[in-house]
């Protein structure tokens, strides 16, 4: 029933359990196993899980919180809690057996995150959702799924899921859907249009994003107002990505012109003598 915290380690094998107690870790790498615990919070900053045999994060009733951290290939949940709130910042949950993120009764939060080729993106029960300047993609089944009372969206994109949303939309704003399953109705939402993504990739920062490519709707279609001041890979947004000369923050939890290098100057050819 004892708190752990853990920082700057290797662990490989059966991770990190404890029947109650809080359990934080911090720039650490875990193998094979996961973090778990009965009714302690979970604090995870800077951490990589892969390849849990179960859940890849789990608190039956505290709270679970990732930041920079990348939960992938976990053989059931990706992060779960039965009844604690639950947030990710600039995250990634990707290839779950299960959904990527579960929380019963909760508060959900995603901000500047990646849900990428887990069977479900999210699966909420009773919770709140809130999804804001972030990407779910690939899901086997939904990308949204659940009976949960509300679901606010903002700045995000849901493609490529099996529908986008198998649940209805509260409040979506400014937010990209390849189908039309999640009925976006509100400002500056598009319905029906691919996002253009590439492959879960390195695309700079601590985690695997989905970059969208040229020409990607997505690029500069979001609202400066509602805007994230980085994106997942802690790069300042709004950047101008289609080169009209404002700057305006994309769609996704990636913005796709920030932290590009300019091409070198080139020097001016030598004068010719007349």
């Amino acid at each position: 029933n004892g708190n752990i915290a853990i920082a700057n380690s290797t662990l490989t094998g059966d991770g990190v359990n404890s029947s109650g107690g809080a359990l934080s870790l911090t720039n650490t790498a875990i193998t094979g196993g996961g973090v778990n615990t009965s009714s302690g919070n979970i604090s995870l900053t800077r951490l990589t899980i892969t390849g849990a045999p179960n859940d890849g994060v789990n608190s039956s009733t505290g709270a679970v919180t990732l930041v920079e951290s990348a939960v992938t290939n976990s053989g059931s949940s990706g992060v779960s809690t039965d009844s604690g709130a639950l947030s990710l910042t600039r995250s990634l949950v990707s290839g779950s057996s299960g959904e990527g993120v579960r929380s019963s009764s909760g508060a959900i939060s995603v901000v500047n995150s990646t849900l990428s080729g887990n069977e479900v993106g999210i699966i909420a029960s009773t919770s709140v959702v809130t999804i804001d300047a972030s990407t779910i993609t690939l899901s086997q089944e939904e990308g949204i799924e659940g009976s949960t009372p509300a679901i606010t969206i903002t700045n995000s994109i849901l493609a490529g899921n099996s529908p986008n949303c198998g649940v209805a939309i509260t409040s979506a704003q400014f937010t990209m859907s390849s189908d039309a399953s999640c009925n976006l109705v509100g400002s500056g939402n598009r319905p029906s249009t691919n996002p253009l993504l590439g492959p879960l990739a390195n695309n700079g920062g601590p985690t695997l994003t989905h970059l969208p490519q040229p020409g990607s709707p997505a690029i500069d279609a979001a609202s400066n107002a509602l805007c994230q001041a980085v994106d997942q890979r802690n790069f300042a947004r709004p950047v101008d990505g289609n080169g009209d000369g404002t700057a305006t923050c994309d769609m996704g939890a990636v913005e796709a012109a920030a932290g590009t290098v300019p091409p070198p100057v080139q020097p001016p050819p030598p004068s010719q003598p007349i």
